[in-house]
Parts: structure tokens; sequence; C-alpha cells
């Protein structure tokens, strides 16, 4: 039935697929179809039927459907496309289950690195077996959440879905769920380890957005990646952080099924200017 359901989907046009990845159910026969279409995609392993993951394998676990059907976030996977190219290192800073790891694992190609940061350990394994999925060994799994700090930390894994955060960090999120201790890193302290520097970061951490750029300045002075940022009511302290360091920053315009993206959290990409 899985393969059934990825090839059918792989059919569809996308604004079905984008209705499909919101779709509530109902008791049409064609909205049972459609129902049962999307309970078959969730939680097992599919091929992705559309966008820049398209052919890749994926089990989206307890993600919503849109990871599987490849429909997550078109202008950041059109921004990866834009941006990666063979032999470039990319760093994924929250991770989650990886669709977009799998998208720059592909764009960076074998001779390339990337470095996937997922801190809450259940999510880390779904993203590892993902990789393995695909047989992608040039990507390295951090189980870390990423800050200002070197240490420790309390993390919140909610029940409803796998957007984990570091709650010290976050202004206005949903439910509660689990709490944990999970280690935490800097990304000059990753780097100084010995990581290969990044070309390109893409970072959506739940809120931490400002300490986690606190704590790759020296990589972004000495290095000068591009980044991809999505902000959680911290859009103002983001924006000034990059421009402060010699960065441009443009917001990315993002619709989608669900429509246009709350003001308070959306994606902007930051790019070093010219000496």
């Amino acid at each position: 039935m899985n393969s059934l359901a990825s090839s059918l989907a792989a059919l569809l046009p996308r604004k079905a697929l984008e209705r499909l990845a919101v779709w509530r159910s109902s008791p049409t026969l064609v909205g049972r179809a459609l129902t049962a279409l999307a309970t078959s995609l969730r939680g097992r392993e599919v091929v992705i039927a559309k966008g820049e993951g398209a052919g890749l394998r994926f089990n989206t676990a307890g993600s919503p459907i849109a990871y599987g059907l490849g429909l997550l976030e078109p202008e950041v996977q059109a921004t990866l496309a834009t941006h990666l190219k063979p032999g470039d290192t990319f760093y994924d800073v929250g991770a989650n289950v990886g669709l977009f790891t799998l998208i720059g694992a592909r764009k960076v190609g074998e001779s390339g690195r990337v470095v996937a940061f997922e801190p809450a350990p259940s999510t880390a394994r779904l993203l590892q077996a993902n990789l393995d999925l695909n047989g992608f060994a040039h990507v390295t799994v951090e189980q870390k959440a990423v800050a200002d700090t070197p240490g420790t930390a309390r993390f919140v894994v909610p029940h409803e879905n796998q957007q984990g955060r570091l709650p010290q960090f976050e202004r206005a999120f949903g439910p509660e769920g689990d709490a944990i201790e999970v280690e935490v890193t800097t990304l000059d302290a990753v780097i100084a380890e010995g990581a290969p520097p990044p070309t390109f970061i893409k970072m959506d951490i739940e809120g931490a957005e400002v300490a986690a750029l606190a704590g790759m300045a020296e990589t972004l002075r000495t290095h000068r990646p591009v980044v991809l940022c999505e902000v959680h009511q911290t859009g103002p302290e983001v924006e000034a952080a990059f421009r402060q360091i010699g960065y441009s920053v443009q917001p990315l315009a993002e619709p989608s099924a669900q429509g246009a993206p709350s003001p308070d959290t959306y994606h902007v990409l930051a790019r070093p200017e010219a000496p």
C-alpha cells in the first residue's frame, strides 16, 4: 500500500496534493479516499512525490504528511536548490526528521558535507534512519541543541508534534510536552573542535535563533556562510544581528496551502555583503 500510495501521490497535480496535505475527514467517497491516502502516507516509509526531494525515500513518522508529499515550505526548498552546489558544506540546525537534510545531502553530493543538529533522541534516531534509507554517508548527525553557550539544558518535546524547543528562549508556543535534558553546543565550538566550516546554514530552532547567532558570531565573521533562518517572534533582533555583522537580510515570502505565514514567524535569507 505504501508503494501504491507514493506512486499515486507522484501522479497527482501539485494543487491536489496541497489540498491533501491539509485535508480533513469528509463523509463523501472522495473524502474517504483522500483520508485513506493521507493515513497510508503518514508514519511509514514513502518515496517523496514532489519538490526538491522527489524520489528520495522518507519516513514521515509523526510529522505532517506534507513532509512525505514533498510540499513542506517550498520557498525553503527552492532556496536550498539555488544556493547549494556539489562540494559545499551544509549545516541543518534544527533538522527534525530530516527532509531538508536529505535535500541538502543530495545537492552537495558525496564531495560535500552535511552536519545536522537535532537534540531530541527519538527525532535524531528518525533523522538517522532517513539518511540510512538513502545511503547518505556524508552526513553527520549531532544530537545537540544549538545556542549561545555549550553545556546542557532543559528541552521540551511536545506531545503533538516534533517541534522541540529550549523553553528558556520561547515566547509563544503551543502545548507543553515532555521535558528532557540535552547537550547544547555553539557553532563556533563545533568548528573549533574540527568540523568543516559551513558554506550554507539553515536554522529552525523555535525561538532560540538569537542565542544561536551569538554562538556563531566568529563563524559568521570568519567563514561568511549564507544563512536561511526561520524567526519566531524574533525578527527584529535577528535581522539587526545579521546587519551588525555585515550581512544583507531578505525576508522570504512563503505562500502555502495553509495560507500566508504569520507575521511573527517567517524566514529570512542573510547573505554576506562584499567588503
